[in-house]
């Protein structure tokens, strides 16, 4: 079985899962076939993935053996992503600030973004982060022209430094 959870679109046997759209389960789920054909969908497109699938013929010991450890692989797949959900629902669903960083306070929220005043964990000196909703710059897996917009904005940004207390600048 093939899960779409990509943004640019998977293909199998021509036939195009849609990630976005779980409402219908066969949109984005596709059993897979000894001869089927993936495609990953690349930009541009002359570098997509494609692969073809060999499931080998397995003997009747060996296909009991082969049945026991795929479930066991599944079951440590659902295992997995229980406790990947269960982190993130303890941590909010949001990023925190990492290794790096503390996460102060929102800043401001506008069309695209959200703004965060962040602190560095080494030295405390103040930053602002701007957090992008990848899925709102997605058309049809397609990166949209507004997030080059946005990085050109953000490059042309001149920095005021001010003064901290006990700082010379």
């Amino acid at each position: 079985m093939l899960e779409d959870q990509s943004t640019n679109g998977t293909a199998v046997d021509g036939t195009l899962l849609r990630g976005k759209d779980k409402e219908n389960d066969k949109d984005y789920r596709h059993t897979l076939e000894s001869g089927s054909v993936i495609v990953l969908t690349m930009t541009p497109t002359e570098e997509d993935y494609r692969f073809i699938v060999r499931i080998p013929q397995r003997e009747d010991e060996a296909a009991e053996r082969y049945e026991e450890n795929l479930t066991a692989f599944f079951l440590r797949v659902n295992d997995i992503r229980q406790q990947n959900h269960a982190r993130l629902a303890a941590a909010g669903g949001e990023w925190r600030g990492g290794q790096k960083y503390n996460k102060i306070a929102m800043i401001g929220k506008g069309a695209f973004a959200t703004v965060y005043k962040i602190t560095a964990k080494f030295d405390g000196v103040p930053y602002a982060a701007k957090e992008l909703e990848k899925r709102r710059f997605m058309k049809n897996g397609i990166l949209d022209q507004k997030v080059d917009m946005e990085m050109k904005i953000m490059r042309k940004i001149q920095h005021v430094s001010t003064p901290q207390p006990g700082k010379i600048t």
